[in-house]
Protein backbone atom coordinates (compact mmCIF):
# COMPACT_ATOMS: atom_id res chain seq x y z
CA UNK A 1 0.00 0.00 0.00
CA UNK A 2 2.73 2.57 0.90
CA UNK A 3 4.67 1.40 -2.66
CA UNK A 4 1.30 2.23 -4.42
CA UNK A 5 1.14 5.98 -2.24
CA UNK A 6 4.32 7.10 -3.08
CA UNK A 7 4.08 5.84 -7.02
CA UNK A 8 1.10 7.98 -7.21
CA UNK A 9 2.14 11.09 -5.51
CA UNK A 10 5.24 10.70 -7.99
CA UNK A 11 3.21 10.39 -10.71
CA UNK A 12 0.83 13.54 -9.68
CA UNK A 13 4.39 15.60 -9.47
CA UNK A 14 5.65 14.70 -12.55
CA UNK A 15 2.26 15.41 -13.98
CA UNK A 16 2.21 18.64 -12.57
CA UNK A 17 6.04 19.79 -13.63
CA UNK A 18 5.03 18.02 -17.48
CA UNK A 19 2.21 20.58 -17.52
CA UNK A 20 4.34 23.28 -16.41
CA UNK A 21 7.09 22.67 -19.31
CA UNK A 22 4.55 22.77 -22.03
CA UNK A 23 3.20 25.86 -21.23
CA UNK A 24 7.25 27.32 -20.87
CA UNK A 25 7.16 25.72 -24.61
CA UNK A 26 3.64 27.60 -25.25
CA UNK A 27 4.95 30.58 -23.75
CA UNK A 28 7.91 30.53 -26.13
CA UNK A 29 10.23 30.81 -23.36
CA UNK A 30 12.44 27.65 -24.81
CA UNK A 31 11.56 28.62 -28.59
CA UNK A 32 13.64 31.57 -30.63
CA UNK A 33 11.63 35.22 -30.09
CA UNK A 34 9.46 35.49 -33.99
CA UNK A 35 9.53 39.41 -33.50
CA UNK A 36 12.69 40.20 -33.75
CA UNK A 37 13.91 43.59 -34.60
CA UNK A 38 14.33 43.15 -38.61
CA UNK A 39 10.60 42.03 -38.84
CA UNK A 40 9.15 45.14 -36.84
CA UNK A 41 10.84 47.17 -38.86
CA UNK A 42 9.16 45.80 -42.19
CA UNK A 43 5.90 44.98 -40.51
CA UNK A 44 6.07 49.04 -39.20
CA UNK A 45 6.24 49.48 -43.65
CA UNK A 46 3.46 47.58 -44.30
CA UNK A 47 1.38 48.73 -41.62
CA UNK A 48 2.07 52.17 -43.34
CA UNK A 49 0.57 50.99 -46.50
CA UNK A 50 -1.77 48.17 -45.17
CA UNK A 51 -4.43 49.71 -42.50
CA UNK A 52 -5.37 46.03 -42.44
CA UNK A 53 -2.07 44.73 -41.16
CA UNK A 54 -1.48 44.80 -37.18
CA UNK A 55 1.35 44.18 -35.24
CA UNK A 56 3.31 44.71 -32.12
CA UNK A 57 6.01 47.67 -32.29
CA UNK A 58 8.42 47.65 -29.08
CA UNK A 59 9.51 50.99 -31.00
CA UNK A 60 6.80 52.46 -29.91
CA UNK A 61 6.70 53.80 -26.02
CA UNK A 62 3.31 51.41 -24.36
CA UNK A 63 1.23 54.73 -23.45
CA UNK A 64 1.45 55.47 -27.36
CA UNK A 65 -0.01 52.37 -28.56
CA UNK A 66 -3.57 52.47 -29.80
CA UNK A 67 -5.92 49.92 -28.61
CA UNK A 68 -5.68 47.40 -31.41
CA UNK A 69 -1.83 47.45 -31.00
CA UNK A 70 -1.99 46.85 -26.80
CA UNK A 71 -4.49 43.47 -27.61
CA UNK A 72 -1.98 42.06 -29.91
CA UNK A 73 1.23 43.39 -27.50
CA UNK A 74 -0.41 41.65 -24.28
CA UNK A 75 -0.28 38.08 -26.68
CA UNK A 76 3.61 38.93 -26.51
CA UNK A 77 4.48 35.08 -27.78
CA UNK A 78 1.76 34.81 -30.66
CA UNK A 79 2.41 36.90 -33.74
CA UNK A 80 -0.24 38.47 -36.35
CA UNK A 81 -0.79 36.90 -39.43
CA UNK A 82 0.94 39.54 -40.94
CA UNK A 83 4.31 39.41 -38.62
CA UNK A 84 3.71 35.77 -40.02
CA UNK A 85 4.14 36.76 -43.46
CA UNK A 86 6.78 39.17 -43.17
CA UNK A 87 8.90 36.70 -40.96
CA UNK A 88 8.39 34.15 -43.82
CA UNK A 89 9.56 36.69 -46.34
CA UNK A 90 12.47 37.35 -43.97
CA UNK A 91 13.63 34.21 -43.56
CA UNK A 92 13.17 33.01 -47.38
CA UNK A 93 10.79 30.23 -46.04
CA UNK A 94 6.88 29.64 -46.36
CA UNK A 95 3.90 31.17 -44.27
CA UNK A 96 3.17 27.63 -43.35
CA UNK A 97 6.42 26.77 -42.08
CA UNK A 98 6.79 30.30 -40.30
CA UNK A 99 3.31 29.71 -38.72
CA UNK A 100 4.24 26.02 -37.79
CA UNK A 101 6.95 27.80 -35.35
CA UNK A 102 4.66 29.52 -33.28
CA UNK A 103 3.59 27.65 -29.76
CA UNK A 104 1.19 24.98 -29.65
CA UNK A 105 -0.95 27.66 -27.11
CA UNK A 106 -0.98 30.14 -30.10
CA UNK A 107 -2.32 27.71 -31.94
CA UNK A 108 -5.02 26.63 -29.53
CA UNK A 109 -5.79 30.10 -29.09
CA UNK A 110 -6.80 31.09 -33.15
CA UNK A 111 -8.98 28.37 -33.17
CA UNK A 112 -10.41 29.08 -30.26
CA UNK A 113 -9.86 25.56 -28.02
CA UNK A 114 -8.47 27.18 -24.88
CA UNK A 115 -9.45 29.96 -23.29
CA UNK A 116 -7.92 33.50 -23.37
CA UNK A 117 -4.35 34.44 -21.43
CA UNK A 118 -6.48 36.49 -18.37
CA UNK A 119 -7.86 32.73 -17.28
CA UNK A 120 -4.67 30.75 -15.67
CA UNK A 121 -6.67 28.06 -14.46
CA UNK A 122 -7.88 27.42 -17.51
CA UNK A 123 -4.59 27.21 -19.04
CA UNK A 124 -3.35 25.53 -16.63
CA UNK A 125 -6.06 22.24 -16.58
CA UNK A 126 -5.12 22.06 -20.90
CA UNK A 127 -1.37 22.17 -20.00
CA UNK A 128 -2.40 18.95 -17.34
CA UNK A 129 -4.13 17.68 -19.83
CA UNK A 130 -1.94 17.90 -22.29
CA UNK A 131 0.68 16.00 -19.61
CA UNK A 132 -1.61 13.03 -19.10
CA UNK A 133 -2.33 12.11 -22.78
CA UNK A 134 1.92 12.78 -23.47
CA UNK A 135 2.66 10.28 -20.37
CA UNK A 136 0.27 7.42 -21.29
CA UNK A 137 2.23 8.11 -25.04
CA UNK A 138 -0.29 10.30 -26.64
CA UNK A 139 -0.54 14.17 -27.13
CA UNK A 140 -3.52 16.33 -26.78
CA UNK A 141 -2.11 18.86 -29.47
CA UNK A 142 -0.02 17.86 -32.76
CA UNK A 143 4.08 18.90 -32.38
CA UNK A 144 4.76 21.13 -35.17
CA UNK A 145 8.47 22.46 -34.40
CA UNK A 146 11.30 20.94 -32.87
CA UNK A 147 10.82 21.77 -29.37
CA UNK A 148 7.53 20.60 -29.21
CA UNK A 149 8.83 17.71 -30.88
CA UNK A 150 11.95 16.84 -28.39
CA UNK A 151 9.42 17.40 -25.71
CA UNK A 152 6.95 15.28 -26.88
CA UNK A 153 9.51 12.70 -27.17
CA UNK A 154 11.18 12.62 -24.10
CA UNK A 155 8.08 12.61 -22.02
CA UNK A 156 6.24 9.45 -24.08
CA UNK A 157 10.01 7.59 -23.21
CA UNK A 158 9.51 8.51 -19.62
CA UNK A 159 5.39 8.04 -19.41
CA UNK A 160 6.17 4.36 -20.93
CA UNK A 161 8.90 3.73 -18.09
CA UNK A 162 6.91 5.20 -15.33
CA UNK A 163 3.26 3.84 -16.59
CA UNK A 164 5.09 0.53 -16.40
CA UNK A 165 6.00 0.72 -12.83
CA UNK A 166 2.40 2.52 -11.76
CA UNK A 167 0.88 -0.37 -13.32
CA UNK A 168 3.18 -3.04 -11.94
CA UNK A 169 2.47 -1.56 -8.67
CA UNK A 170 -1.02 -1.60 -8.66
CA UNK A 171 -1.22 -4.66 -10.12
CA UNK A 172 0.74 -6.28 -7.17
CA UNK A 173 -1.36 -4.62 -4.91
CA UNK A 174 -4.68 -5.94 -6.22
CA UNK A 175 -3.44 -9.69 -6.68
CA UNK A 176 -1.45 -9.71 -3.21
CA UNK A 177 -2.83 -6.83 -1.15
CA UNK A 178 -5.96 -8.85 0.29
CA UNK A 179 -4.65 -12.56 1.03
CA UNK A 180 -7.32 -13.64 2.35
CA UNK A 181 -9.74 -12.48 -0.44
CA UNK A 182 -7.63 -14.09 -2.73
CA UNK A 183 -7.75 -17.51 -0.88
CA UNK A 184 -11.43 -17.33 -0.63
CA UNK A 185 -12.01 -16.73 -4.71
CA UNK A 186 -9.40 -19.51 -5.08
CA UNK A 187 -12.04 -21.53 -2.87
CA UNK A 188 -14.71 -20.06 -4.96
CA UNK A 189 -13.44 -21.04 -8.13
CA UNK A 190 -12.30 -24.61 -6.85
CA UNK A 191 -15.93 -25.57 -5.72
CA UNK A 192 -17.43 -24.20 -8.75
CA UNK A 193 -15.22 -27.00 -10.18
CA UNK A 194 -16.29 -29.65 -7.94
CA UNK A 195 -20.24 -28.60 -8.52
CA UNK A 196 -19.82 -28.81 -12.30
CA UNK A 197 -17.14 -31.65 -12.29
CA UNK A 198 -19.54 -34.26 -9.71
CA UNK A 199 -22.97 -32.59 -11.68
CA UNK A 200 -24.21 -31.42 -8.11
CA UNK A 201 -28.11 -30.75 -8.55
CA UNK A 202 -28.47 -26.47 -9.08
CA UNK A 203 -30.29 -26.41 -5.73
CA UNK A 204 -27.36 -27.74 -3.54
CA UNK A 205 -25.37 -25.61 -5.89
CA UNK A 206 -27.39 -22.66 -4.49
CA UNK A 207 -27.10 -23.96 -0.82
CA UNK A 208 -22.99 -24.01 -1.22
CA UNK A 209 -22.49 -20.69 -3.01
CA UNK A 210 -24.84 -18.97 -0.39
CA UNK A 211 -23.13 -20.25 2.35
CA UNK A 212 -19.36 -19.55 0.71
CA UNK A 213 -20.45 -15.45 0.16
CA UNK A 214 -22.34 -15.76 4.09
CA UNK A 215 -19.49 -17.30 5.43
CA UNK A 216 -17.11 -15.08 4.27
CA UNK A 217 -16.32 -12.75 6.96
CA UNK A 218 -16.34 -15.79 9.47
CA UNK A 219 -13.80 -17.94 7.26
CA UNK A 220 -11.64 -14.40 7.48
CA UNK A 221 -11.85 -13.95 11.01
CA UNK A 222 -10.73 -18.06 10.90
CA UNK A 223 -7.93 -17.12 9.46
CA UNK A 224 -6.46 -14.48 11.41
CA UNK A 225 -5.46 -16.95 14.24
CA UNK A 226 -2.47 -18.94 12.25
CA UNK A 227 -1.54 -14.76 10.67
CA UNK A 228 -1.36 -13.70 14.18
CA UNK A 229 0.44 -17.44 15.69
CA UNK A 230 3.02 -17.09 12.96
CA UNK A 231 3.71 -13.53 13.18
CA UNK A 232 3.65 -12.40 17.25
CA UNK A 233 5.21 -12.85 20.67
CA UNK A 234 2.83 -14.61 23.07
CA UNK A 235 2.52 -11.58 24.65
CA UNK A 236 1.41 -10.00 21.53
CA UNK A 237 -0.83 -12.24 20.94
CA UNK A 238 -2.95 -12.23 24.33
CA UNK A 239 -3.37 -8.61 23.38
CA UNK A 240 -4.36 -8.53 19.69
CA UNK A 241 -7.11 -11.68 20.79
CA UNK A 242 -8.26 -9.78 23.68
CA UNK A 243 -8.86 -6.47 20.76
CA UNK A 244 -10.50 -9.07 18.71
CA UNK A 245 -12.62 -11.73 20.86
CA UNK A 246 -12.25 -9.98 24.52
CA UNK A 247 -15.45 -7.55 24.16
CA UNK A 248 -17.37 -10.79 23.45
CA UNK A 249 -16.71 -12.50 26.26
CA UNK A 250 -16.99 -9.89 28.92
CA UNK A 251 -20.13 -8.90 28.18
CA UNK A 252 -21.49 -12.54 28.37
CA UNK A 253 -23.70 -13.39 31.89
CA UNK A 254 -21.46 -15.35 32.92
CA UNK A 255 -18.24 -12.97 32.71
CA UNK A 256 -19.78 -9.93 33.19
CA UNK A 257 -19.10 -9.95 36.95
CA UNK A 258 -15.28 -11.03 36.55
CA UNK A 259 -14.66 -7.60 35.12
CA UNK A 260 -14.67 -6.43 39.10
CA UNK A 261 -11.95 -8.60 40.13
CA UNK A 262 -7.83 -7.85 40.03
CA UNK A 263 -6.30 -9.32 37.03
CA UNK A 264 -9.18 -8.92 34.76
CA UNK A 265 -7.32 -7.86 31.77
CA UNK A 266 -4.51 -10.50 32.54
CA UNK A 267 -7.50 -13.14 32.36
CA UNK A 268 -9.38 -11.85 29.07
CA UNK A 269 -6.44 -11.52 27.19
CA UNK A 270 -5.31 -15.39 28.26
CA UNK A 271 -9.06 -16.45 27.69
CA UNK A 272 -9.32 -14.74 24.39
CA UNK A 273 -6.30 -16.89 22.76
CA UNK A 274 -8.72 -19.66 23.51
CA UNK A 275 -12.04 -18.34 21.43
CA UNK A 276 -12.35 -20.56 18.14
CA UNK A 277 -14.78 -19.17 15.64
CA UNK A 278 -17.66 -21.63 13.72
CA UNK A 279 -20.31 -20.70 11.31
CA UNK A 280 -23.77 -22.46 10.50
CA UNK A 281 -26.39 -22.88 8.26
CA UNK A 282 -30.20 -21.76 8.37
CA UNK A 283 -32.02 -24.77 10.02
CA UNK A 284 -28.76 -26.44 11.26
CA UNK A 285 -28.08 -27.48 14.96
CA UNK A 286 -25.34 -26.18 17.27
CA UNK A 287 -23.86 -29.21 18.48
CA UNK A 288 -23.53 -29.51 22.09
CA UNK A 289 -24.65 -26.35 23.03
CA UNK A 290 -24.12 -27.33 26.89
CA UNK A 291 -19.67 -28.21 26.44
CA UNK A 292 -19.04 -24.46 25.45
CA UNK A 293 -19.79 -20.82 26.13
CA UNK A 294 -20.84 -19.12 22.51
CA UNK A 295 -21.54 -15.80 21.86
CA UNK A 296 -23.36 -14.86 18.48
CA UNK A 297 -21.32 -13.23 16.32
CA UNK A 298 -24.15 -12.17 13.47
CA UNK A 299 -27.31 -13.74 12.92
CA UNK A 300 -29.96 -15.14 15.00
CA UNK A 301 -30.97 -18.69 17.10
CA UNK A 302 -33.00 -19.79 18.73
CA UNK A 303 -33.30 -21.90 21.91
CA UNK A 304 -36.65 -23.52 23.53
CA UNK A 305 -38.90 -20.95 21.72
CA UNK A 306 -36.36 -17.89 22.73
CA UNK A 307 -34.98 -15.71 19.96
CA UNK A 308 -31.32 -14.81 20.28
CA UNK A 309 -29.86 -12.37 19.07
CA UNK A 310 -26.28 -10.96 17.68
CA UNK A 311 -24.04 -10.53 21.41
CA UNK A 312 -26.11 -12.91 23.00
CA UNK A 313 -24.73 -15.94 24.48
CA UNK A 314 -25.85 -19.40 25.60
CA UNK A 315 -23.66 -22.65 27.01
CA UNK A 316 -23.11 -21.08 30.43
CA UNK A 317 -24.03 -24.15 32.13
CA UNK A 318 -20.99 -25.64 30.63
CA UNK A 319 -18.93 -24.57 33.98
CA UNK A 320 -21.04 -26.88 35.64
CA UNK A 321 -19.25 -30.66 36.16
CA UNK A 322 -22.51 -33.11 35.56
CA UNK A 323 -23.39 -33.06 32.10
CA UNK A 324 -26.97 -34.31 33.32
CA UNK A 325 -27.63 -30.96 35.31
CA UNK A 326 -26.67 -28.37 32.12
CA UNK A 327 -29.30 -27.25 30.09
CA UNK A 328 -29.29 -29.84 27.36
CA UNK A 329 -31.94 -28.24 24.89
CA UNK A 330 -31.02 -28.10 21.39
CA UNK A 331 -30.06 -24.47 19.39
CA UNK A 332 -31.32 -23.98 16.27
CA UNK A 333 -29.95 -21.28 13.81
CA UNK A 334 -33.00 -19.25 12.10
CA UNK A 335 -30.74 -17.55 9.72
CA UNK A 336 -26.95 -17.65 8.62
CA UNK A 337 -24.82 -17.56 12.15
CA UNK A 338 -21.44 -17.09 13.24
CA UNK A 339 -20.67 -17.68 16.80
CA UNK A 340 -17.63 -17.38 19.17
CA UNK A 341 -16.27 -20.59 20.98
CA UNK A 342 -15.52 -20.98 24.27
CA UNK A 343 -15.03 -24.40 25.97
CA UNK A 344 -15.37 -25.85 29.63
CA UNK A 345 -11.44 -26.95 29.51
CA UNK A 346 -10.16 -23.45 27.63
CA UNK A 347 -12.16 -22.01 30.69
CA UNK A 348 -10.74 -24.18 33.67
CA UNK A 349 -7.35 -24.17 32.07
CA UNK A 350 -7.07 -20.42 32.20
CA UNK A 351 -8.38 -20.34 35.80
CA UNK A 352 -5.44 -22.52 36.62
CA UNK A 353 -2.92 -20.09 36.37
CA UNK A 354 -1.87 -18.51 40.63
CA UNK A 355 -3.13 -15.24 39.67
CA UNK A 356 -6.44 -16.37 38.91
CA UNK A 357 -7.47 -17.67 41.69
CA UNK A 358 -10.13 -15.10 43.10
CA UNK A 359 -11.97 -15.65 39.25
CA UNK A 360 -11.77 -19.10 39.64
CA UNK A 361 -12.95 -19.12 42.93
CA UNK A 362 -16.00 -16.95 41.61
CA UNK A 363 -16.64 -19.50 38.93
CA UNK A 364 -16.52 -22.09 41.46
CA UNK A 365 -18.91 -20.76 43.53
CA UNK A 366 -21.37 -19.78 40.80
CA UNK A 367 -20.94 -23.35 39.09
CA UNK A 368 -22.12 -24.56 42.60
CA UNK A 369 -24.93 -22.53 42.94
CA UNK A 370 -26.19 -23.05 39.51
CA UNK A 371 -25.73 -27.01 39.91
CA UNK A 372 -27.52 -26.75 43.46
CA UNK A 373 -30.58 -25.05 41.58
CA UNK A 374 -30.86 -27.10 38.97
CA UNK A 375 -30.64 -30.67 40.87
CA UNK A 376 -33.15 -29.24 43.10
CA UNK A 377 -35.06 -28.54 40.01
CA UNK A 378 -34.46 -32.03 38.14
CA UNK A 379 -35.67 -33.47 41.58
CA UNK A 380 -38.83 -31.58 41.46
CA UNK A 381 -39.67 -32.10 37.93
CA UNK A 382 -38.84 -35.89 38.95
CA UNK A 383 -41.28 -35.89 41.45
CA UNK A 384 -43.67 -34.64 39.41
CA UNK A 385 -42.79 -36.81 36.65
CA UNK A 386 -43.30 -40.05 38.67
CA UNK A 387 -46.57 -38.97 40.08
CA UNK A 388 -47.73 -38.07 36.89
CA UNK A 389 -46.98 -41.36 36.00
CA UNK A 390 -48.33 -43.10 39.12
CA UNK A 391 -51.33 -41.60 38.05
CA UNK A 392 -51.21 -42.42 34.93
CA UNK A 393 -51.16 -46.09 35.86
CA UNK A 394 -54.25 -45.84 38.30
CA UNK A 395 -56.07 -44.72 35.51
CA UNK A 396 -54.86 -47.42 33.19
CA UNK A 397 -56.02 -49.65 36.06
CA UNK A 398 -58.85 -48.27 36.63
CA UNK A 399 -59.97 -48.25 32.66
CA UNK A 400 -58.81 -52.45 32.56
CA UNK A 401 -60.77 -52.99 34.92
CA UNK A 402 -63.95 -51.25 34.19
CA UNK A 403 -63.28 -52.50 30.34
CA UNK A 404 -62.87 -56.37 32.16
CA UNK A 405 -65.97 -55.58 33.99
CA UNK A 406 -68.02 -54.26 31.25
CA UNK A 407 -66.83 -57.82 29.38
CA UNK A 408 -68.22 -60.05 32.00
CA UNK A 409 -71.39 -58.21 32.15
CA UNK A 410 -71.82 -58.70 28.63
CA UNK A 411 -70.75 -62.32 28.80
CA UNK A 412 -73.14 -62.80 31.35
CA UNK A 413 -76.07 -61.16 29.42
CA UNK A 414 -74.82 -63.77 26.75
CA UNK A 415 -75.05 -66.73 29.20
CA UNK A 416 -78.27 -65.35 29.86
CA UNK A 417 -78.22 -63.97 33.48
CA UNK A 418 -81.19 -61.91 34.22
CA UNK A 419 -80.26 -58.21 33.53
CA UNK A 420 -81.82 -57.23 36.67
CA UNK A 421 -78.85 -59.59 38.41
CA UNK A 422 -76.05 -59.10 35.88
CA UNK A 423 -74.57 -56.29 37.76
CA UNK A 424 -74.71 -58.31 41.34
CA UNK A 425 -73.13 -61.26 39.32
CA UNK A 426 -70.51 -59.75 37.67
CA UNK A 427 -69.11 -58.28 40.92
CA UNK A 428 -69.20 -61.84 42.41
CA UNK A 429 -66.53 -64.17 42.81
CA UNK A 430 -65.41 -67.04 40.19
CA UNK A 431 -67.01 -69.34 42.30
CA UNK A 432 -70.77 -67.59 42.74
CA UNK A 433 -70.36 -67.30 39.09
CA UNK A 434 -70.30 -70.73 38.14
CA UNK A 435 -73.47 -71.19 40.86
CA UNK A 436 -75.14 -68.96 38.57
CA UNK A 437 -74.45 -69.92 35.37
CA UNK A 438 -73.87 -73.47 35.56
CA UNK A 439 -77.68 -74.09 35.91
CA UNK A 440 -78.47 -72.09 33.06
CA UNK A 441 -75.29 -73.42 30.94
CA UNK A 442 -76.73 -76.92 31.35
CA UNK A 443 -80.04 -76.37 30.27
CA UNK A 444 -78.62 -74.19 27.15
CA UNK A 445 -76.78 -77.15 26.59
CA UNK A 446 -80.20 -79.54 26.61
CA UNK A 447 -82.43 -77.14 24.54
CA UNK A 448 -79.47 -77.27 22.34
CA UNK A 449 -79.40 -80.97 22.02
CA UNK A 450 -82.99 -80.86 21.42
CA UNK A 451 -82.84 -78.47 18.69
CA UNK A 452 -80.03 -80.51 16.89
CA UNK A 453 -82.55 -83.51 16.53
CA UNK A 454 -84.88 -83.39 13.35
CA UNK A 455 -88.33 -82.55 14.39
CA UNK A 456 -91.85 -82.21 13.25
CA UNK A 457 -95.18 -81.27 13.88
CA UNK A 458 -97.55 -84.59 15.23
CA UNK A 459 -100.05 -85.33 12.77
CA UNK A 460 -103.68 -86.71 13.79
CA UNK A 461 -104.19 -90.07 15.05
CA UNK A 462 -100.35 -90.53 14.93
CA UNK A 463 -99.86 -90.99 18.88
CA UNK A 464 -101.52 -94.49 18.77
CA UNK A 465 -98.39 -95.55 17.32
CA UNK A 466 -96.28 -94.62 20.39
CA UNK A 467 -95.78 -96.29 23.39
CA UNK A 468 -94.78 -94.54 27.00
CA UNK A 469 -91.46 -94.67 28.24
CA UNK A 470 -91.40 -95.13 32.02
CA UNK A 471 -90.17 -93.17 34.50
CA UNK A 472 -89.41 -90.08 32.28
CA UNK A 473 -90.94 -87.23 32.81
CA UNK A 474 -88.22 -83.72 31.65
CA UNK A 475 -89.73 -80.80 32.57
CA UNK A 476 -93.31 -82.29 33.14
CA UNK A 477 -93.72 -83.50 29.81
CA UNK A 478 -95.07 -87.03 28.49
CA UNK A 479 -92.24 -89.01 26.53
CA UNK A 480 -93.55 -91.76 23.97
CA UNK A 481 -91.41 -93.55 21.70
CA UNK A 482 -91.91 -95.53 18.16
CA UNK A 483 -89.87 -98.07 17.78
CA UNK A 484 -90.30 -98.62 14.01
CA UNK A 485 -89.65 -95.23 13.06
CA UNK A 486 -87.04 -94.70 16.17
CA UNK A 487 -89.05 -91.45 17.02
CA UNK A 488 -89.86 -89.80 20.30
CA UNK A 489 -92.62 -87.78 21.04
CA UNK A 490 -92.75 -85.24 23.81
CA UNK A 491 -95.90 -83.66 24.80
CA UNK A 492 -95.68 -81.29 27.22
CA UNK A 493 -98.13 -79.44 29.13
CA UNK A 494 -98.49 -76.13 27.73
CA UNK A 495 -96.63 -76.38 24.32
CA UNK A 496 -97.60 -78.25 20.89
CA UNK A 497 -96.16 -81.59 21.15
CA UNK A 498 -93.68 -82.16 19.18
CA UNK A 499 -91.50 -85.04 17.53
CA UNK A 500 -88.10 -85.75 17.42
CA UNK A 501 -86.52 -88.50 15.00
CA UNK A 502 -83.41 -90.07 17.14
CA UNK A 503 -81.92 -92.40 13.85
CA UNK A 504 -80.50 -95.81 14.80
CA UNK A 505 -81.59 -95.40 18.36
CA UNK A 506 -83.57 -97.91 20.24
CA UNK A 507 -85.78 -96.62 23.47
CA UNK A 508 -83.93 -94.41 26.16
CA UNK A 509 -84.51 -96.18 29.69
CA UNK A 510 -83.53 -93.31 31.66
CA UNK A 511 -83.26 -90.17 31.76
CA UNK A 512 -79.74 -89.62 31.36
CA UNK A 513 -79.96 -91.52 28.79
CA UNK A 514 -82.37 -89.45 27.12
CA UNK A 515 -80.41 -86.45 27.60
CA UNK A 516 -76.95 -87.87 26.15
Amino acid sequence: MKAAVFWVAFTATVLHWIACLWKLAATALLLAPARTPEVEVLVADRMAQDLACTGCLSSIPRANRDEQMAAVCELEYCSTPCEIEEAAGLHKVSVSYQRAQESWLCRFTDAGLVPPKSDVFGTYLTCLASSVTMLSGGFLSSPSNTVEYLIILVVNLFGAFLWAIVQGVVCAMLSTGNPLETTYKNNLDAINFLMEDMKIPQALRTQMRAYMRSTKDTKKRMGYVDLIHDNFSPELQHQIRFKMAGHLLIKTPLFEPVWDFPNKTDFFEKLSACVSRGAYAPNETIEDPSSALYVISSGMAAQAGIVLMKGESFGHDCIIRSPALRDQRQVRCLSYVEVAKCTRDDIFKTLEAPEFAKIRQHIVHLALKKATYRCVTMCSLYRELVKARSEQRQGEQKKDEQKKLDDRVNALRKVGVDDRDVSDVAHASLSDIMKVIYPIITRQIKDAAWNTLEKRDVKNGEETHFTEVPGLKPGGAEVLFNAASNELLVKEPIKQSVVYFIPGHAAPESMEELEA
